[in-house]
């Protein structure tokens, strides 16, 4: 559907092993890298902002955020726009916190809109609701469903009243939670998506929200469902409503086969424009992909709608056409010798990768084309060097300068200490300490000093005795 990367299919990079013998302790899998858009995709994509990450399938949330995802694409990741209904992801994300810590079981517990919620939060917002009338009762787990596909200002502001007794202390809860998350650019005003000053997040946030809510499982089925069904504890029918994300249902022109989840979002600017977004995530053939287009134009060109989702399937298309998960170390595989003192049995020891090294790399990349750099603990060991004994890290990076990963580097094999060897290497050091000379010279002066007083003290009684000798 989507023509493959170009620019970054020719990218071709230069193979160099060296030591910098710097300290290091620390190893990662993969870190953020970014690269460029073929001509067909940058002009299918219309949006203010956006990102692409690639998901590492055994990470979760807090290690992928942390550096075990890879960054694709990105276009101001960081740009603050409003977030629309994609901050129902928060809202989720909060009231997941507050069940698990309130141990409220979403099947059994309940909320009710009340005529307070109604006029306070909902009249006037212009906003798409869930039709609840005032007095209905709803199941939490119905709530939080609805809200998690759908606008539904109304099941909105219940469920956040349910769980924390305001709908600003909700808020508040929120924004404390998102810091807590990482999401430094981000603010809520509200629970249920509307336009405001001061409510805002950026793609790059929007990401981090949505790569925890997928680490939850009931939170990843609402956010993935077609339709959601309510029933009703007390007032109302049973009713049905579709996901809010065309990408989703198969009944739409905007369905995309790939996608497994997500949440849009619709905002007015100031100006009166109408701009639009969608946090998803798209999975195919083993690979996962987390996409966040924001502000993107009510229509394009030509006066089309959907153009979120355009943008969307065509950087996923772009992203599953253009790379490849490879091994670029391997487990156990050689990187480089370091010398070790104090042993009869050898003067060095080969330092080998602890774990593979496995990252998103382009395709028709050379293999054995990348950039290894060997940070090491110390500049040289002292035996005994037990084998697995991490001593330092590879770190392996495009020829571009783009970090691909790190390794921890181990002993391949044990080194014994010399007990001789050792105590010798203890003699020459003191014989070789210039205190030790220092202090043998302070000797001898002192000796040669006292040796000097003592004569001049012994002539001196030599002398009085023989003066009055002669007095006599």
């Amino acid at each position: 559907m989507r023509k493959p990367l170009k620019r970054a299919l020719r990218r071709t990079i230069g193979l160099c092993l060296s030591a910098v013998c710097l300290f290091s302790g620390l190893a990662s899998s993969l870190c953020a890298s970014a690269y460029e858009l073929d001509k067909k995709t940058e002009r299918d994509v219309s949006a203010k902002a956006a990102i692409v990450v690639f998901l590492e399938a055994t990470a979760n949330a807090a290690d992928g955020v942390a550096g075990a995802d890879t960054v694709v694409y990105e276009q101001n990741p960081d740009m603050k726009m409003a977030p629309g209904a994609m901050n129902h992801v928060m809202v989720g994300l909060y009231a997941k916190k507050l069940i698990k810590e309130k141990n409220i079981d979403i099947n059994t517990a309940t909320g009710v809109y009340t005529e307070t919620l109604e006029t306070n939060y909902v009249l006037g917002t212009g906003l798409v609701l869930a039709n609840m009338e005032v007095g209905e009762t709803w199941t939490v787990k119905d709530l939080l469903s609805l809200v998690m596909i759908q606008t539904a200002a109304d099941a909105c502001v219940t469920l956040a009243y349910t769980l924390a007794g305001s709908v600003e202390a909700y808020v508040q809860g929120m924004n404390e939670y998102a810091k807590s998350l990482g999401c430094t650019n981000t603010t809520f005003t509200n629970v249920h998506g509307l336009e405001a000053p001061g409510q805002q997040t950026t793609a790059h946030d929007m990401y981090i929200l949505l790569r925890y809510a997928m680490d939850d499982a009931e939170l990843e089925q609402m956010l993935s469902a077609t339709e959601c069904t309510v029933k009703p504890v007390k007032g109302g029918e049973e009713r049905t409503w579709e996901n809010s994300n065309y990408l989703l249902r198969a009944s739409s022109d905007y369905y995309y086969g790939s996608a497994t989840l997500g949440k849009t979002g619709v905002s007015e600017e100031a100006s009166g424009e109408v701009l639009k977004g969608v946090a998803s995530v798209a999975q195919r053939d083993g690979y996962r992909y987390l996409t966040v287009v924001m502000g993107c134009p009510e229509e394009n060109e030509d006066g089309e709608p959907g153009t979120h989702y355009d943008s969307t399937i065509a950087l996923c298309e772009w992203a599953f056409a253009s790379f490849t998960y490879e091994t670029v170390v391997k487990a156990n595989q050689p990187m480089c010798r370091v010398p070790v003192k104090f042993s009869w049995n050898a003067d060095s020891v080969t330092l080998t990768s602890q774990k593979p090294l496995t990252c998103l790399v382009p395709n028709g990349m050379d293999l054995t084309d990348v950039r290894t750099e060997i940070e090491l603990k110390d500049t040289e060991f002292e035996a005994p060097v037990d084998r697995d004994t991490v001593l330092g890290t590879a770190s392996v990076y495009l020829k571009d300068g783009t970090l691909l990963g790190k390794v921890d580097l181990v002993a391949s094999e044990s080194v014994s200490r010399s007990g001789l060897l050792y105590v010798w290497n203890g003699i020459l050091s003191v014989l070789g300490s210039p205190w030790l000379w220092i202090g043998l010279l302070v000797l001898v002066l002192l000796i040669v000093g006292y040796a000097a007083l003592t004569i001049a003290h012994n002539r001196r009684r030599r002398a009085t005795r023989s003066a009055r000798h002669k007095g006599k």
